[in-house]
């Protein structure tokens, strides 16, 4: 074997080493760090009640008022995989309750519509037994008043 070839093969063993000890501490690090799945679950609740979200926006824009408890009580909410049940409340908000993983199972999201300052139809978001870091990400984002 000459020269040259002994040190293409040093180099591969060198590279794959390399390689080994990178994939590895990703995989460990990955372990560490598993929040993409609750909140991707998470994520599910607002897919779930969207139509009704968009239809509190319409009645909004059409008749400058949020529509009552009767007017929503004929959405029909999406079925997702994460989602346990979705509920219409009295005061015309809306409970997610999920199923999945461990950090959002049998967890409660609830959404109710406000306007903002500018008058905009938002949604304040309440998950109290929820860490936030696995919140969905339109609860992620500051739309409080």
């Amino acid at each position: 074997m000459g020269p040259g070839r002994k040190a293409a093969f040093g180099s591969l063993r060198v590279l794959l080493l390399t390689a080994a000890i990178l994939g590895a501490g990703w995989f460990f690090l990955s372990l560490g760090y598993d929040d993409e799945q609750p909140r991707v679950q998470a994520n599910e609740g607002l897919d779930a009640v969207q139509d009704a979200m968009s239809l509190v926006q319409r009645t909004y824009q059409e008749k400058r008022r949020l529509p009552t408890s009767a007017e929503l009580d004929t959405i029909n909410f999406r079925s997702e995989p994460h989602v346990r049940a979705v509920r219409l409340d009295a005061d015309g908000s809306f409970t997610v309750v999920y199923r999945g993983r461990p950090e959002i199972d049998a967890k409660t999201l609830k959404l109710t519509a406000y306007l903002d300052k500018s008058g905009e139809v938002r949604w304040r978001c309440s998950l109290p037994d929820i860490e936030p870091r696995w919140w969905p990400d339109y609860c992620r984002q500051d739309h409080a008043p």
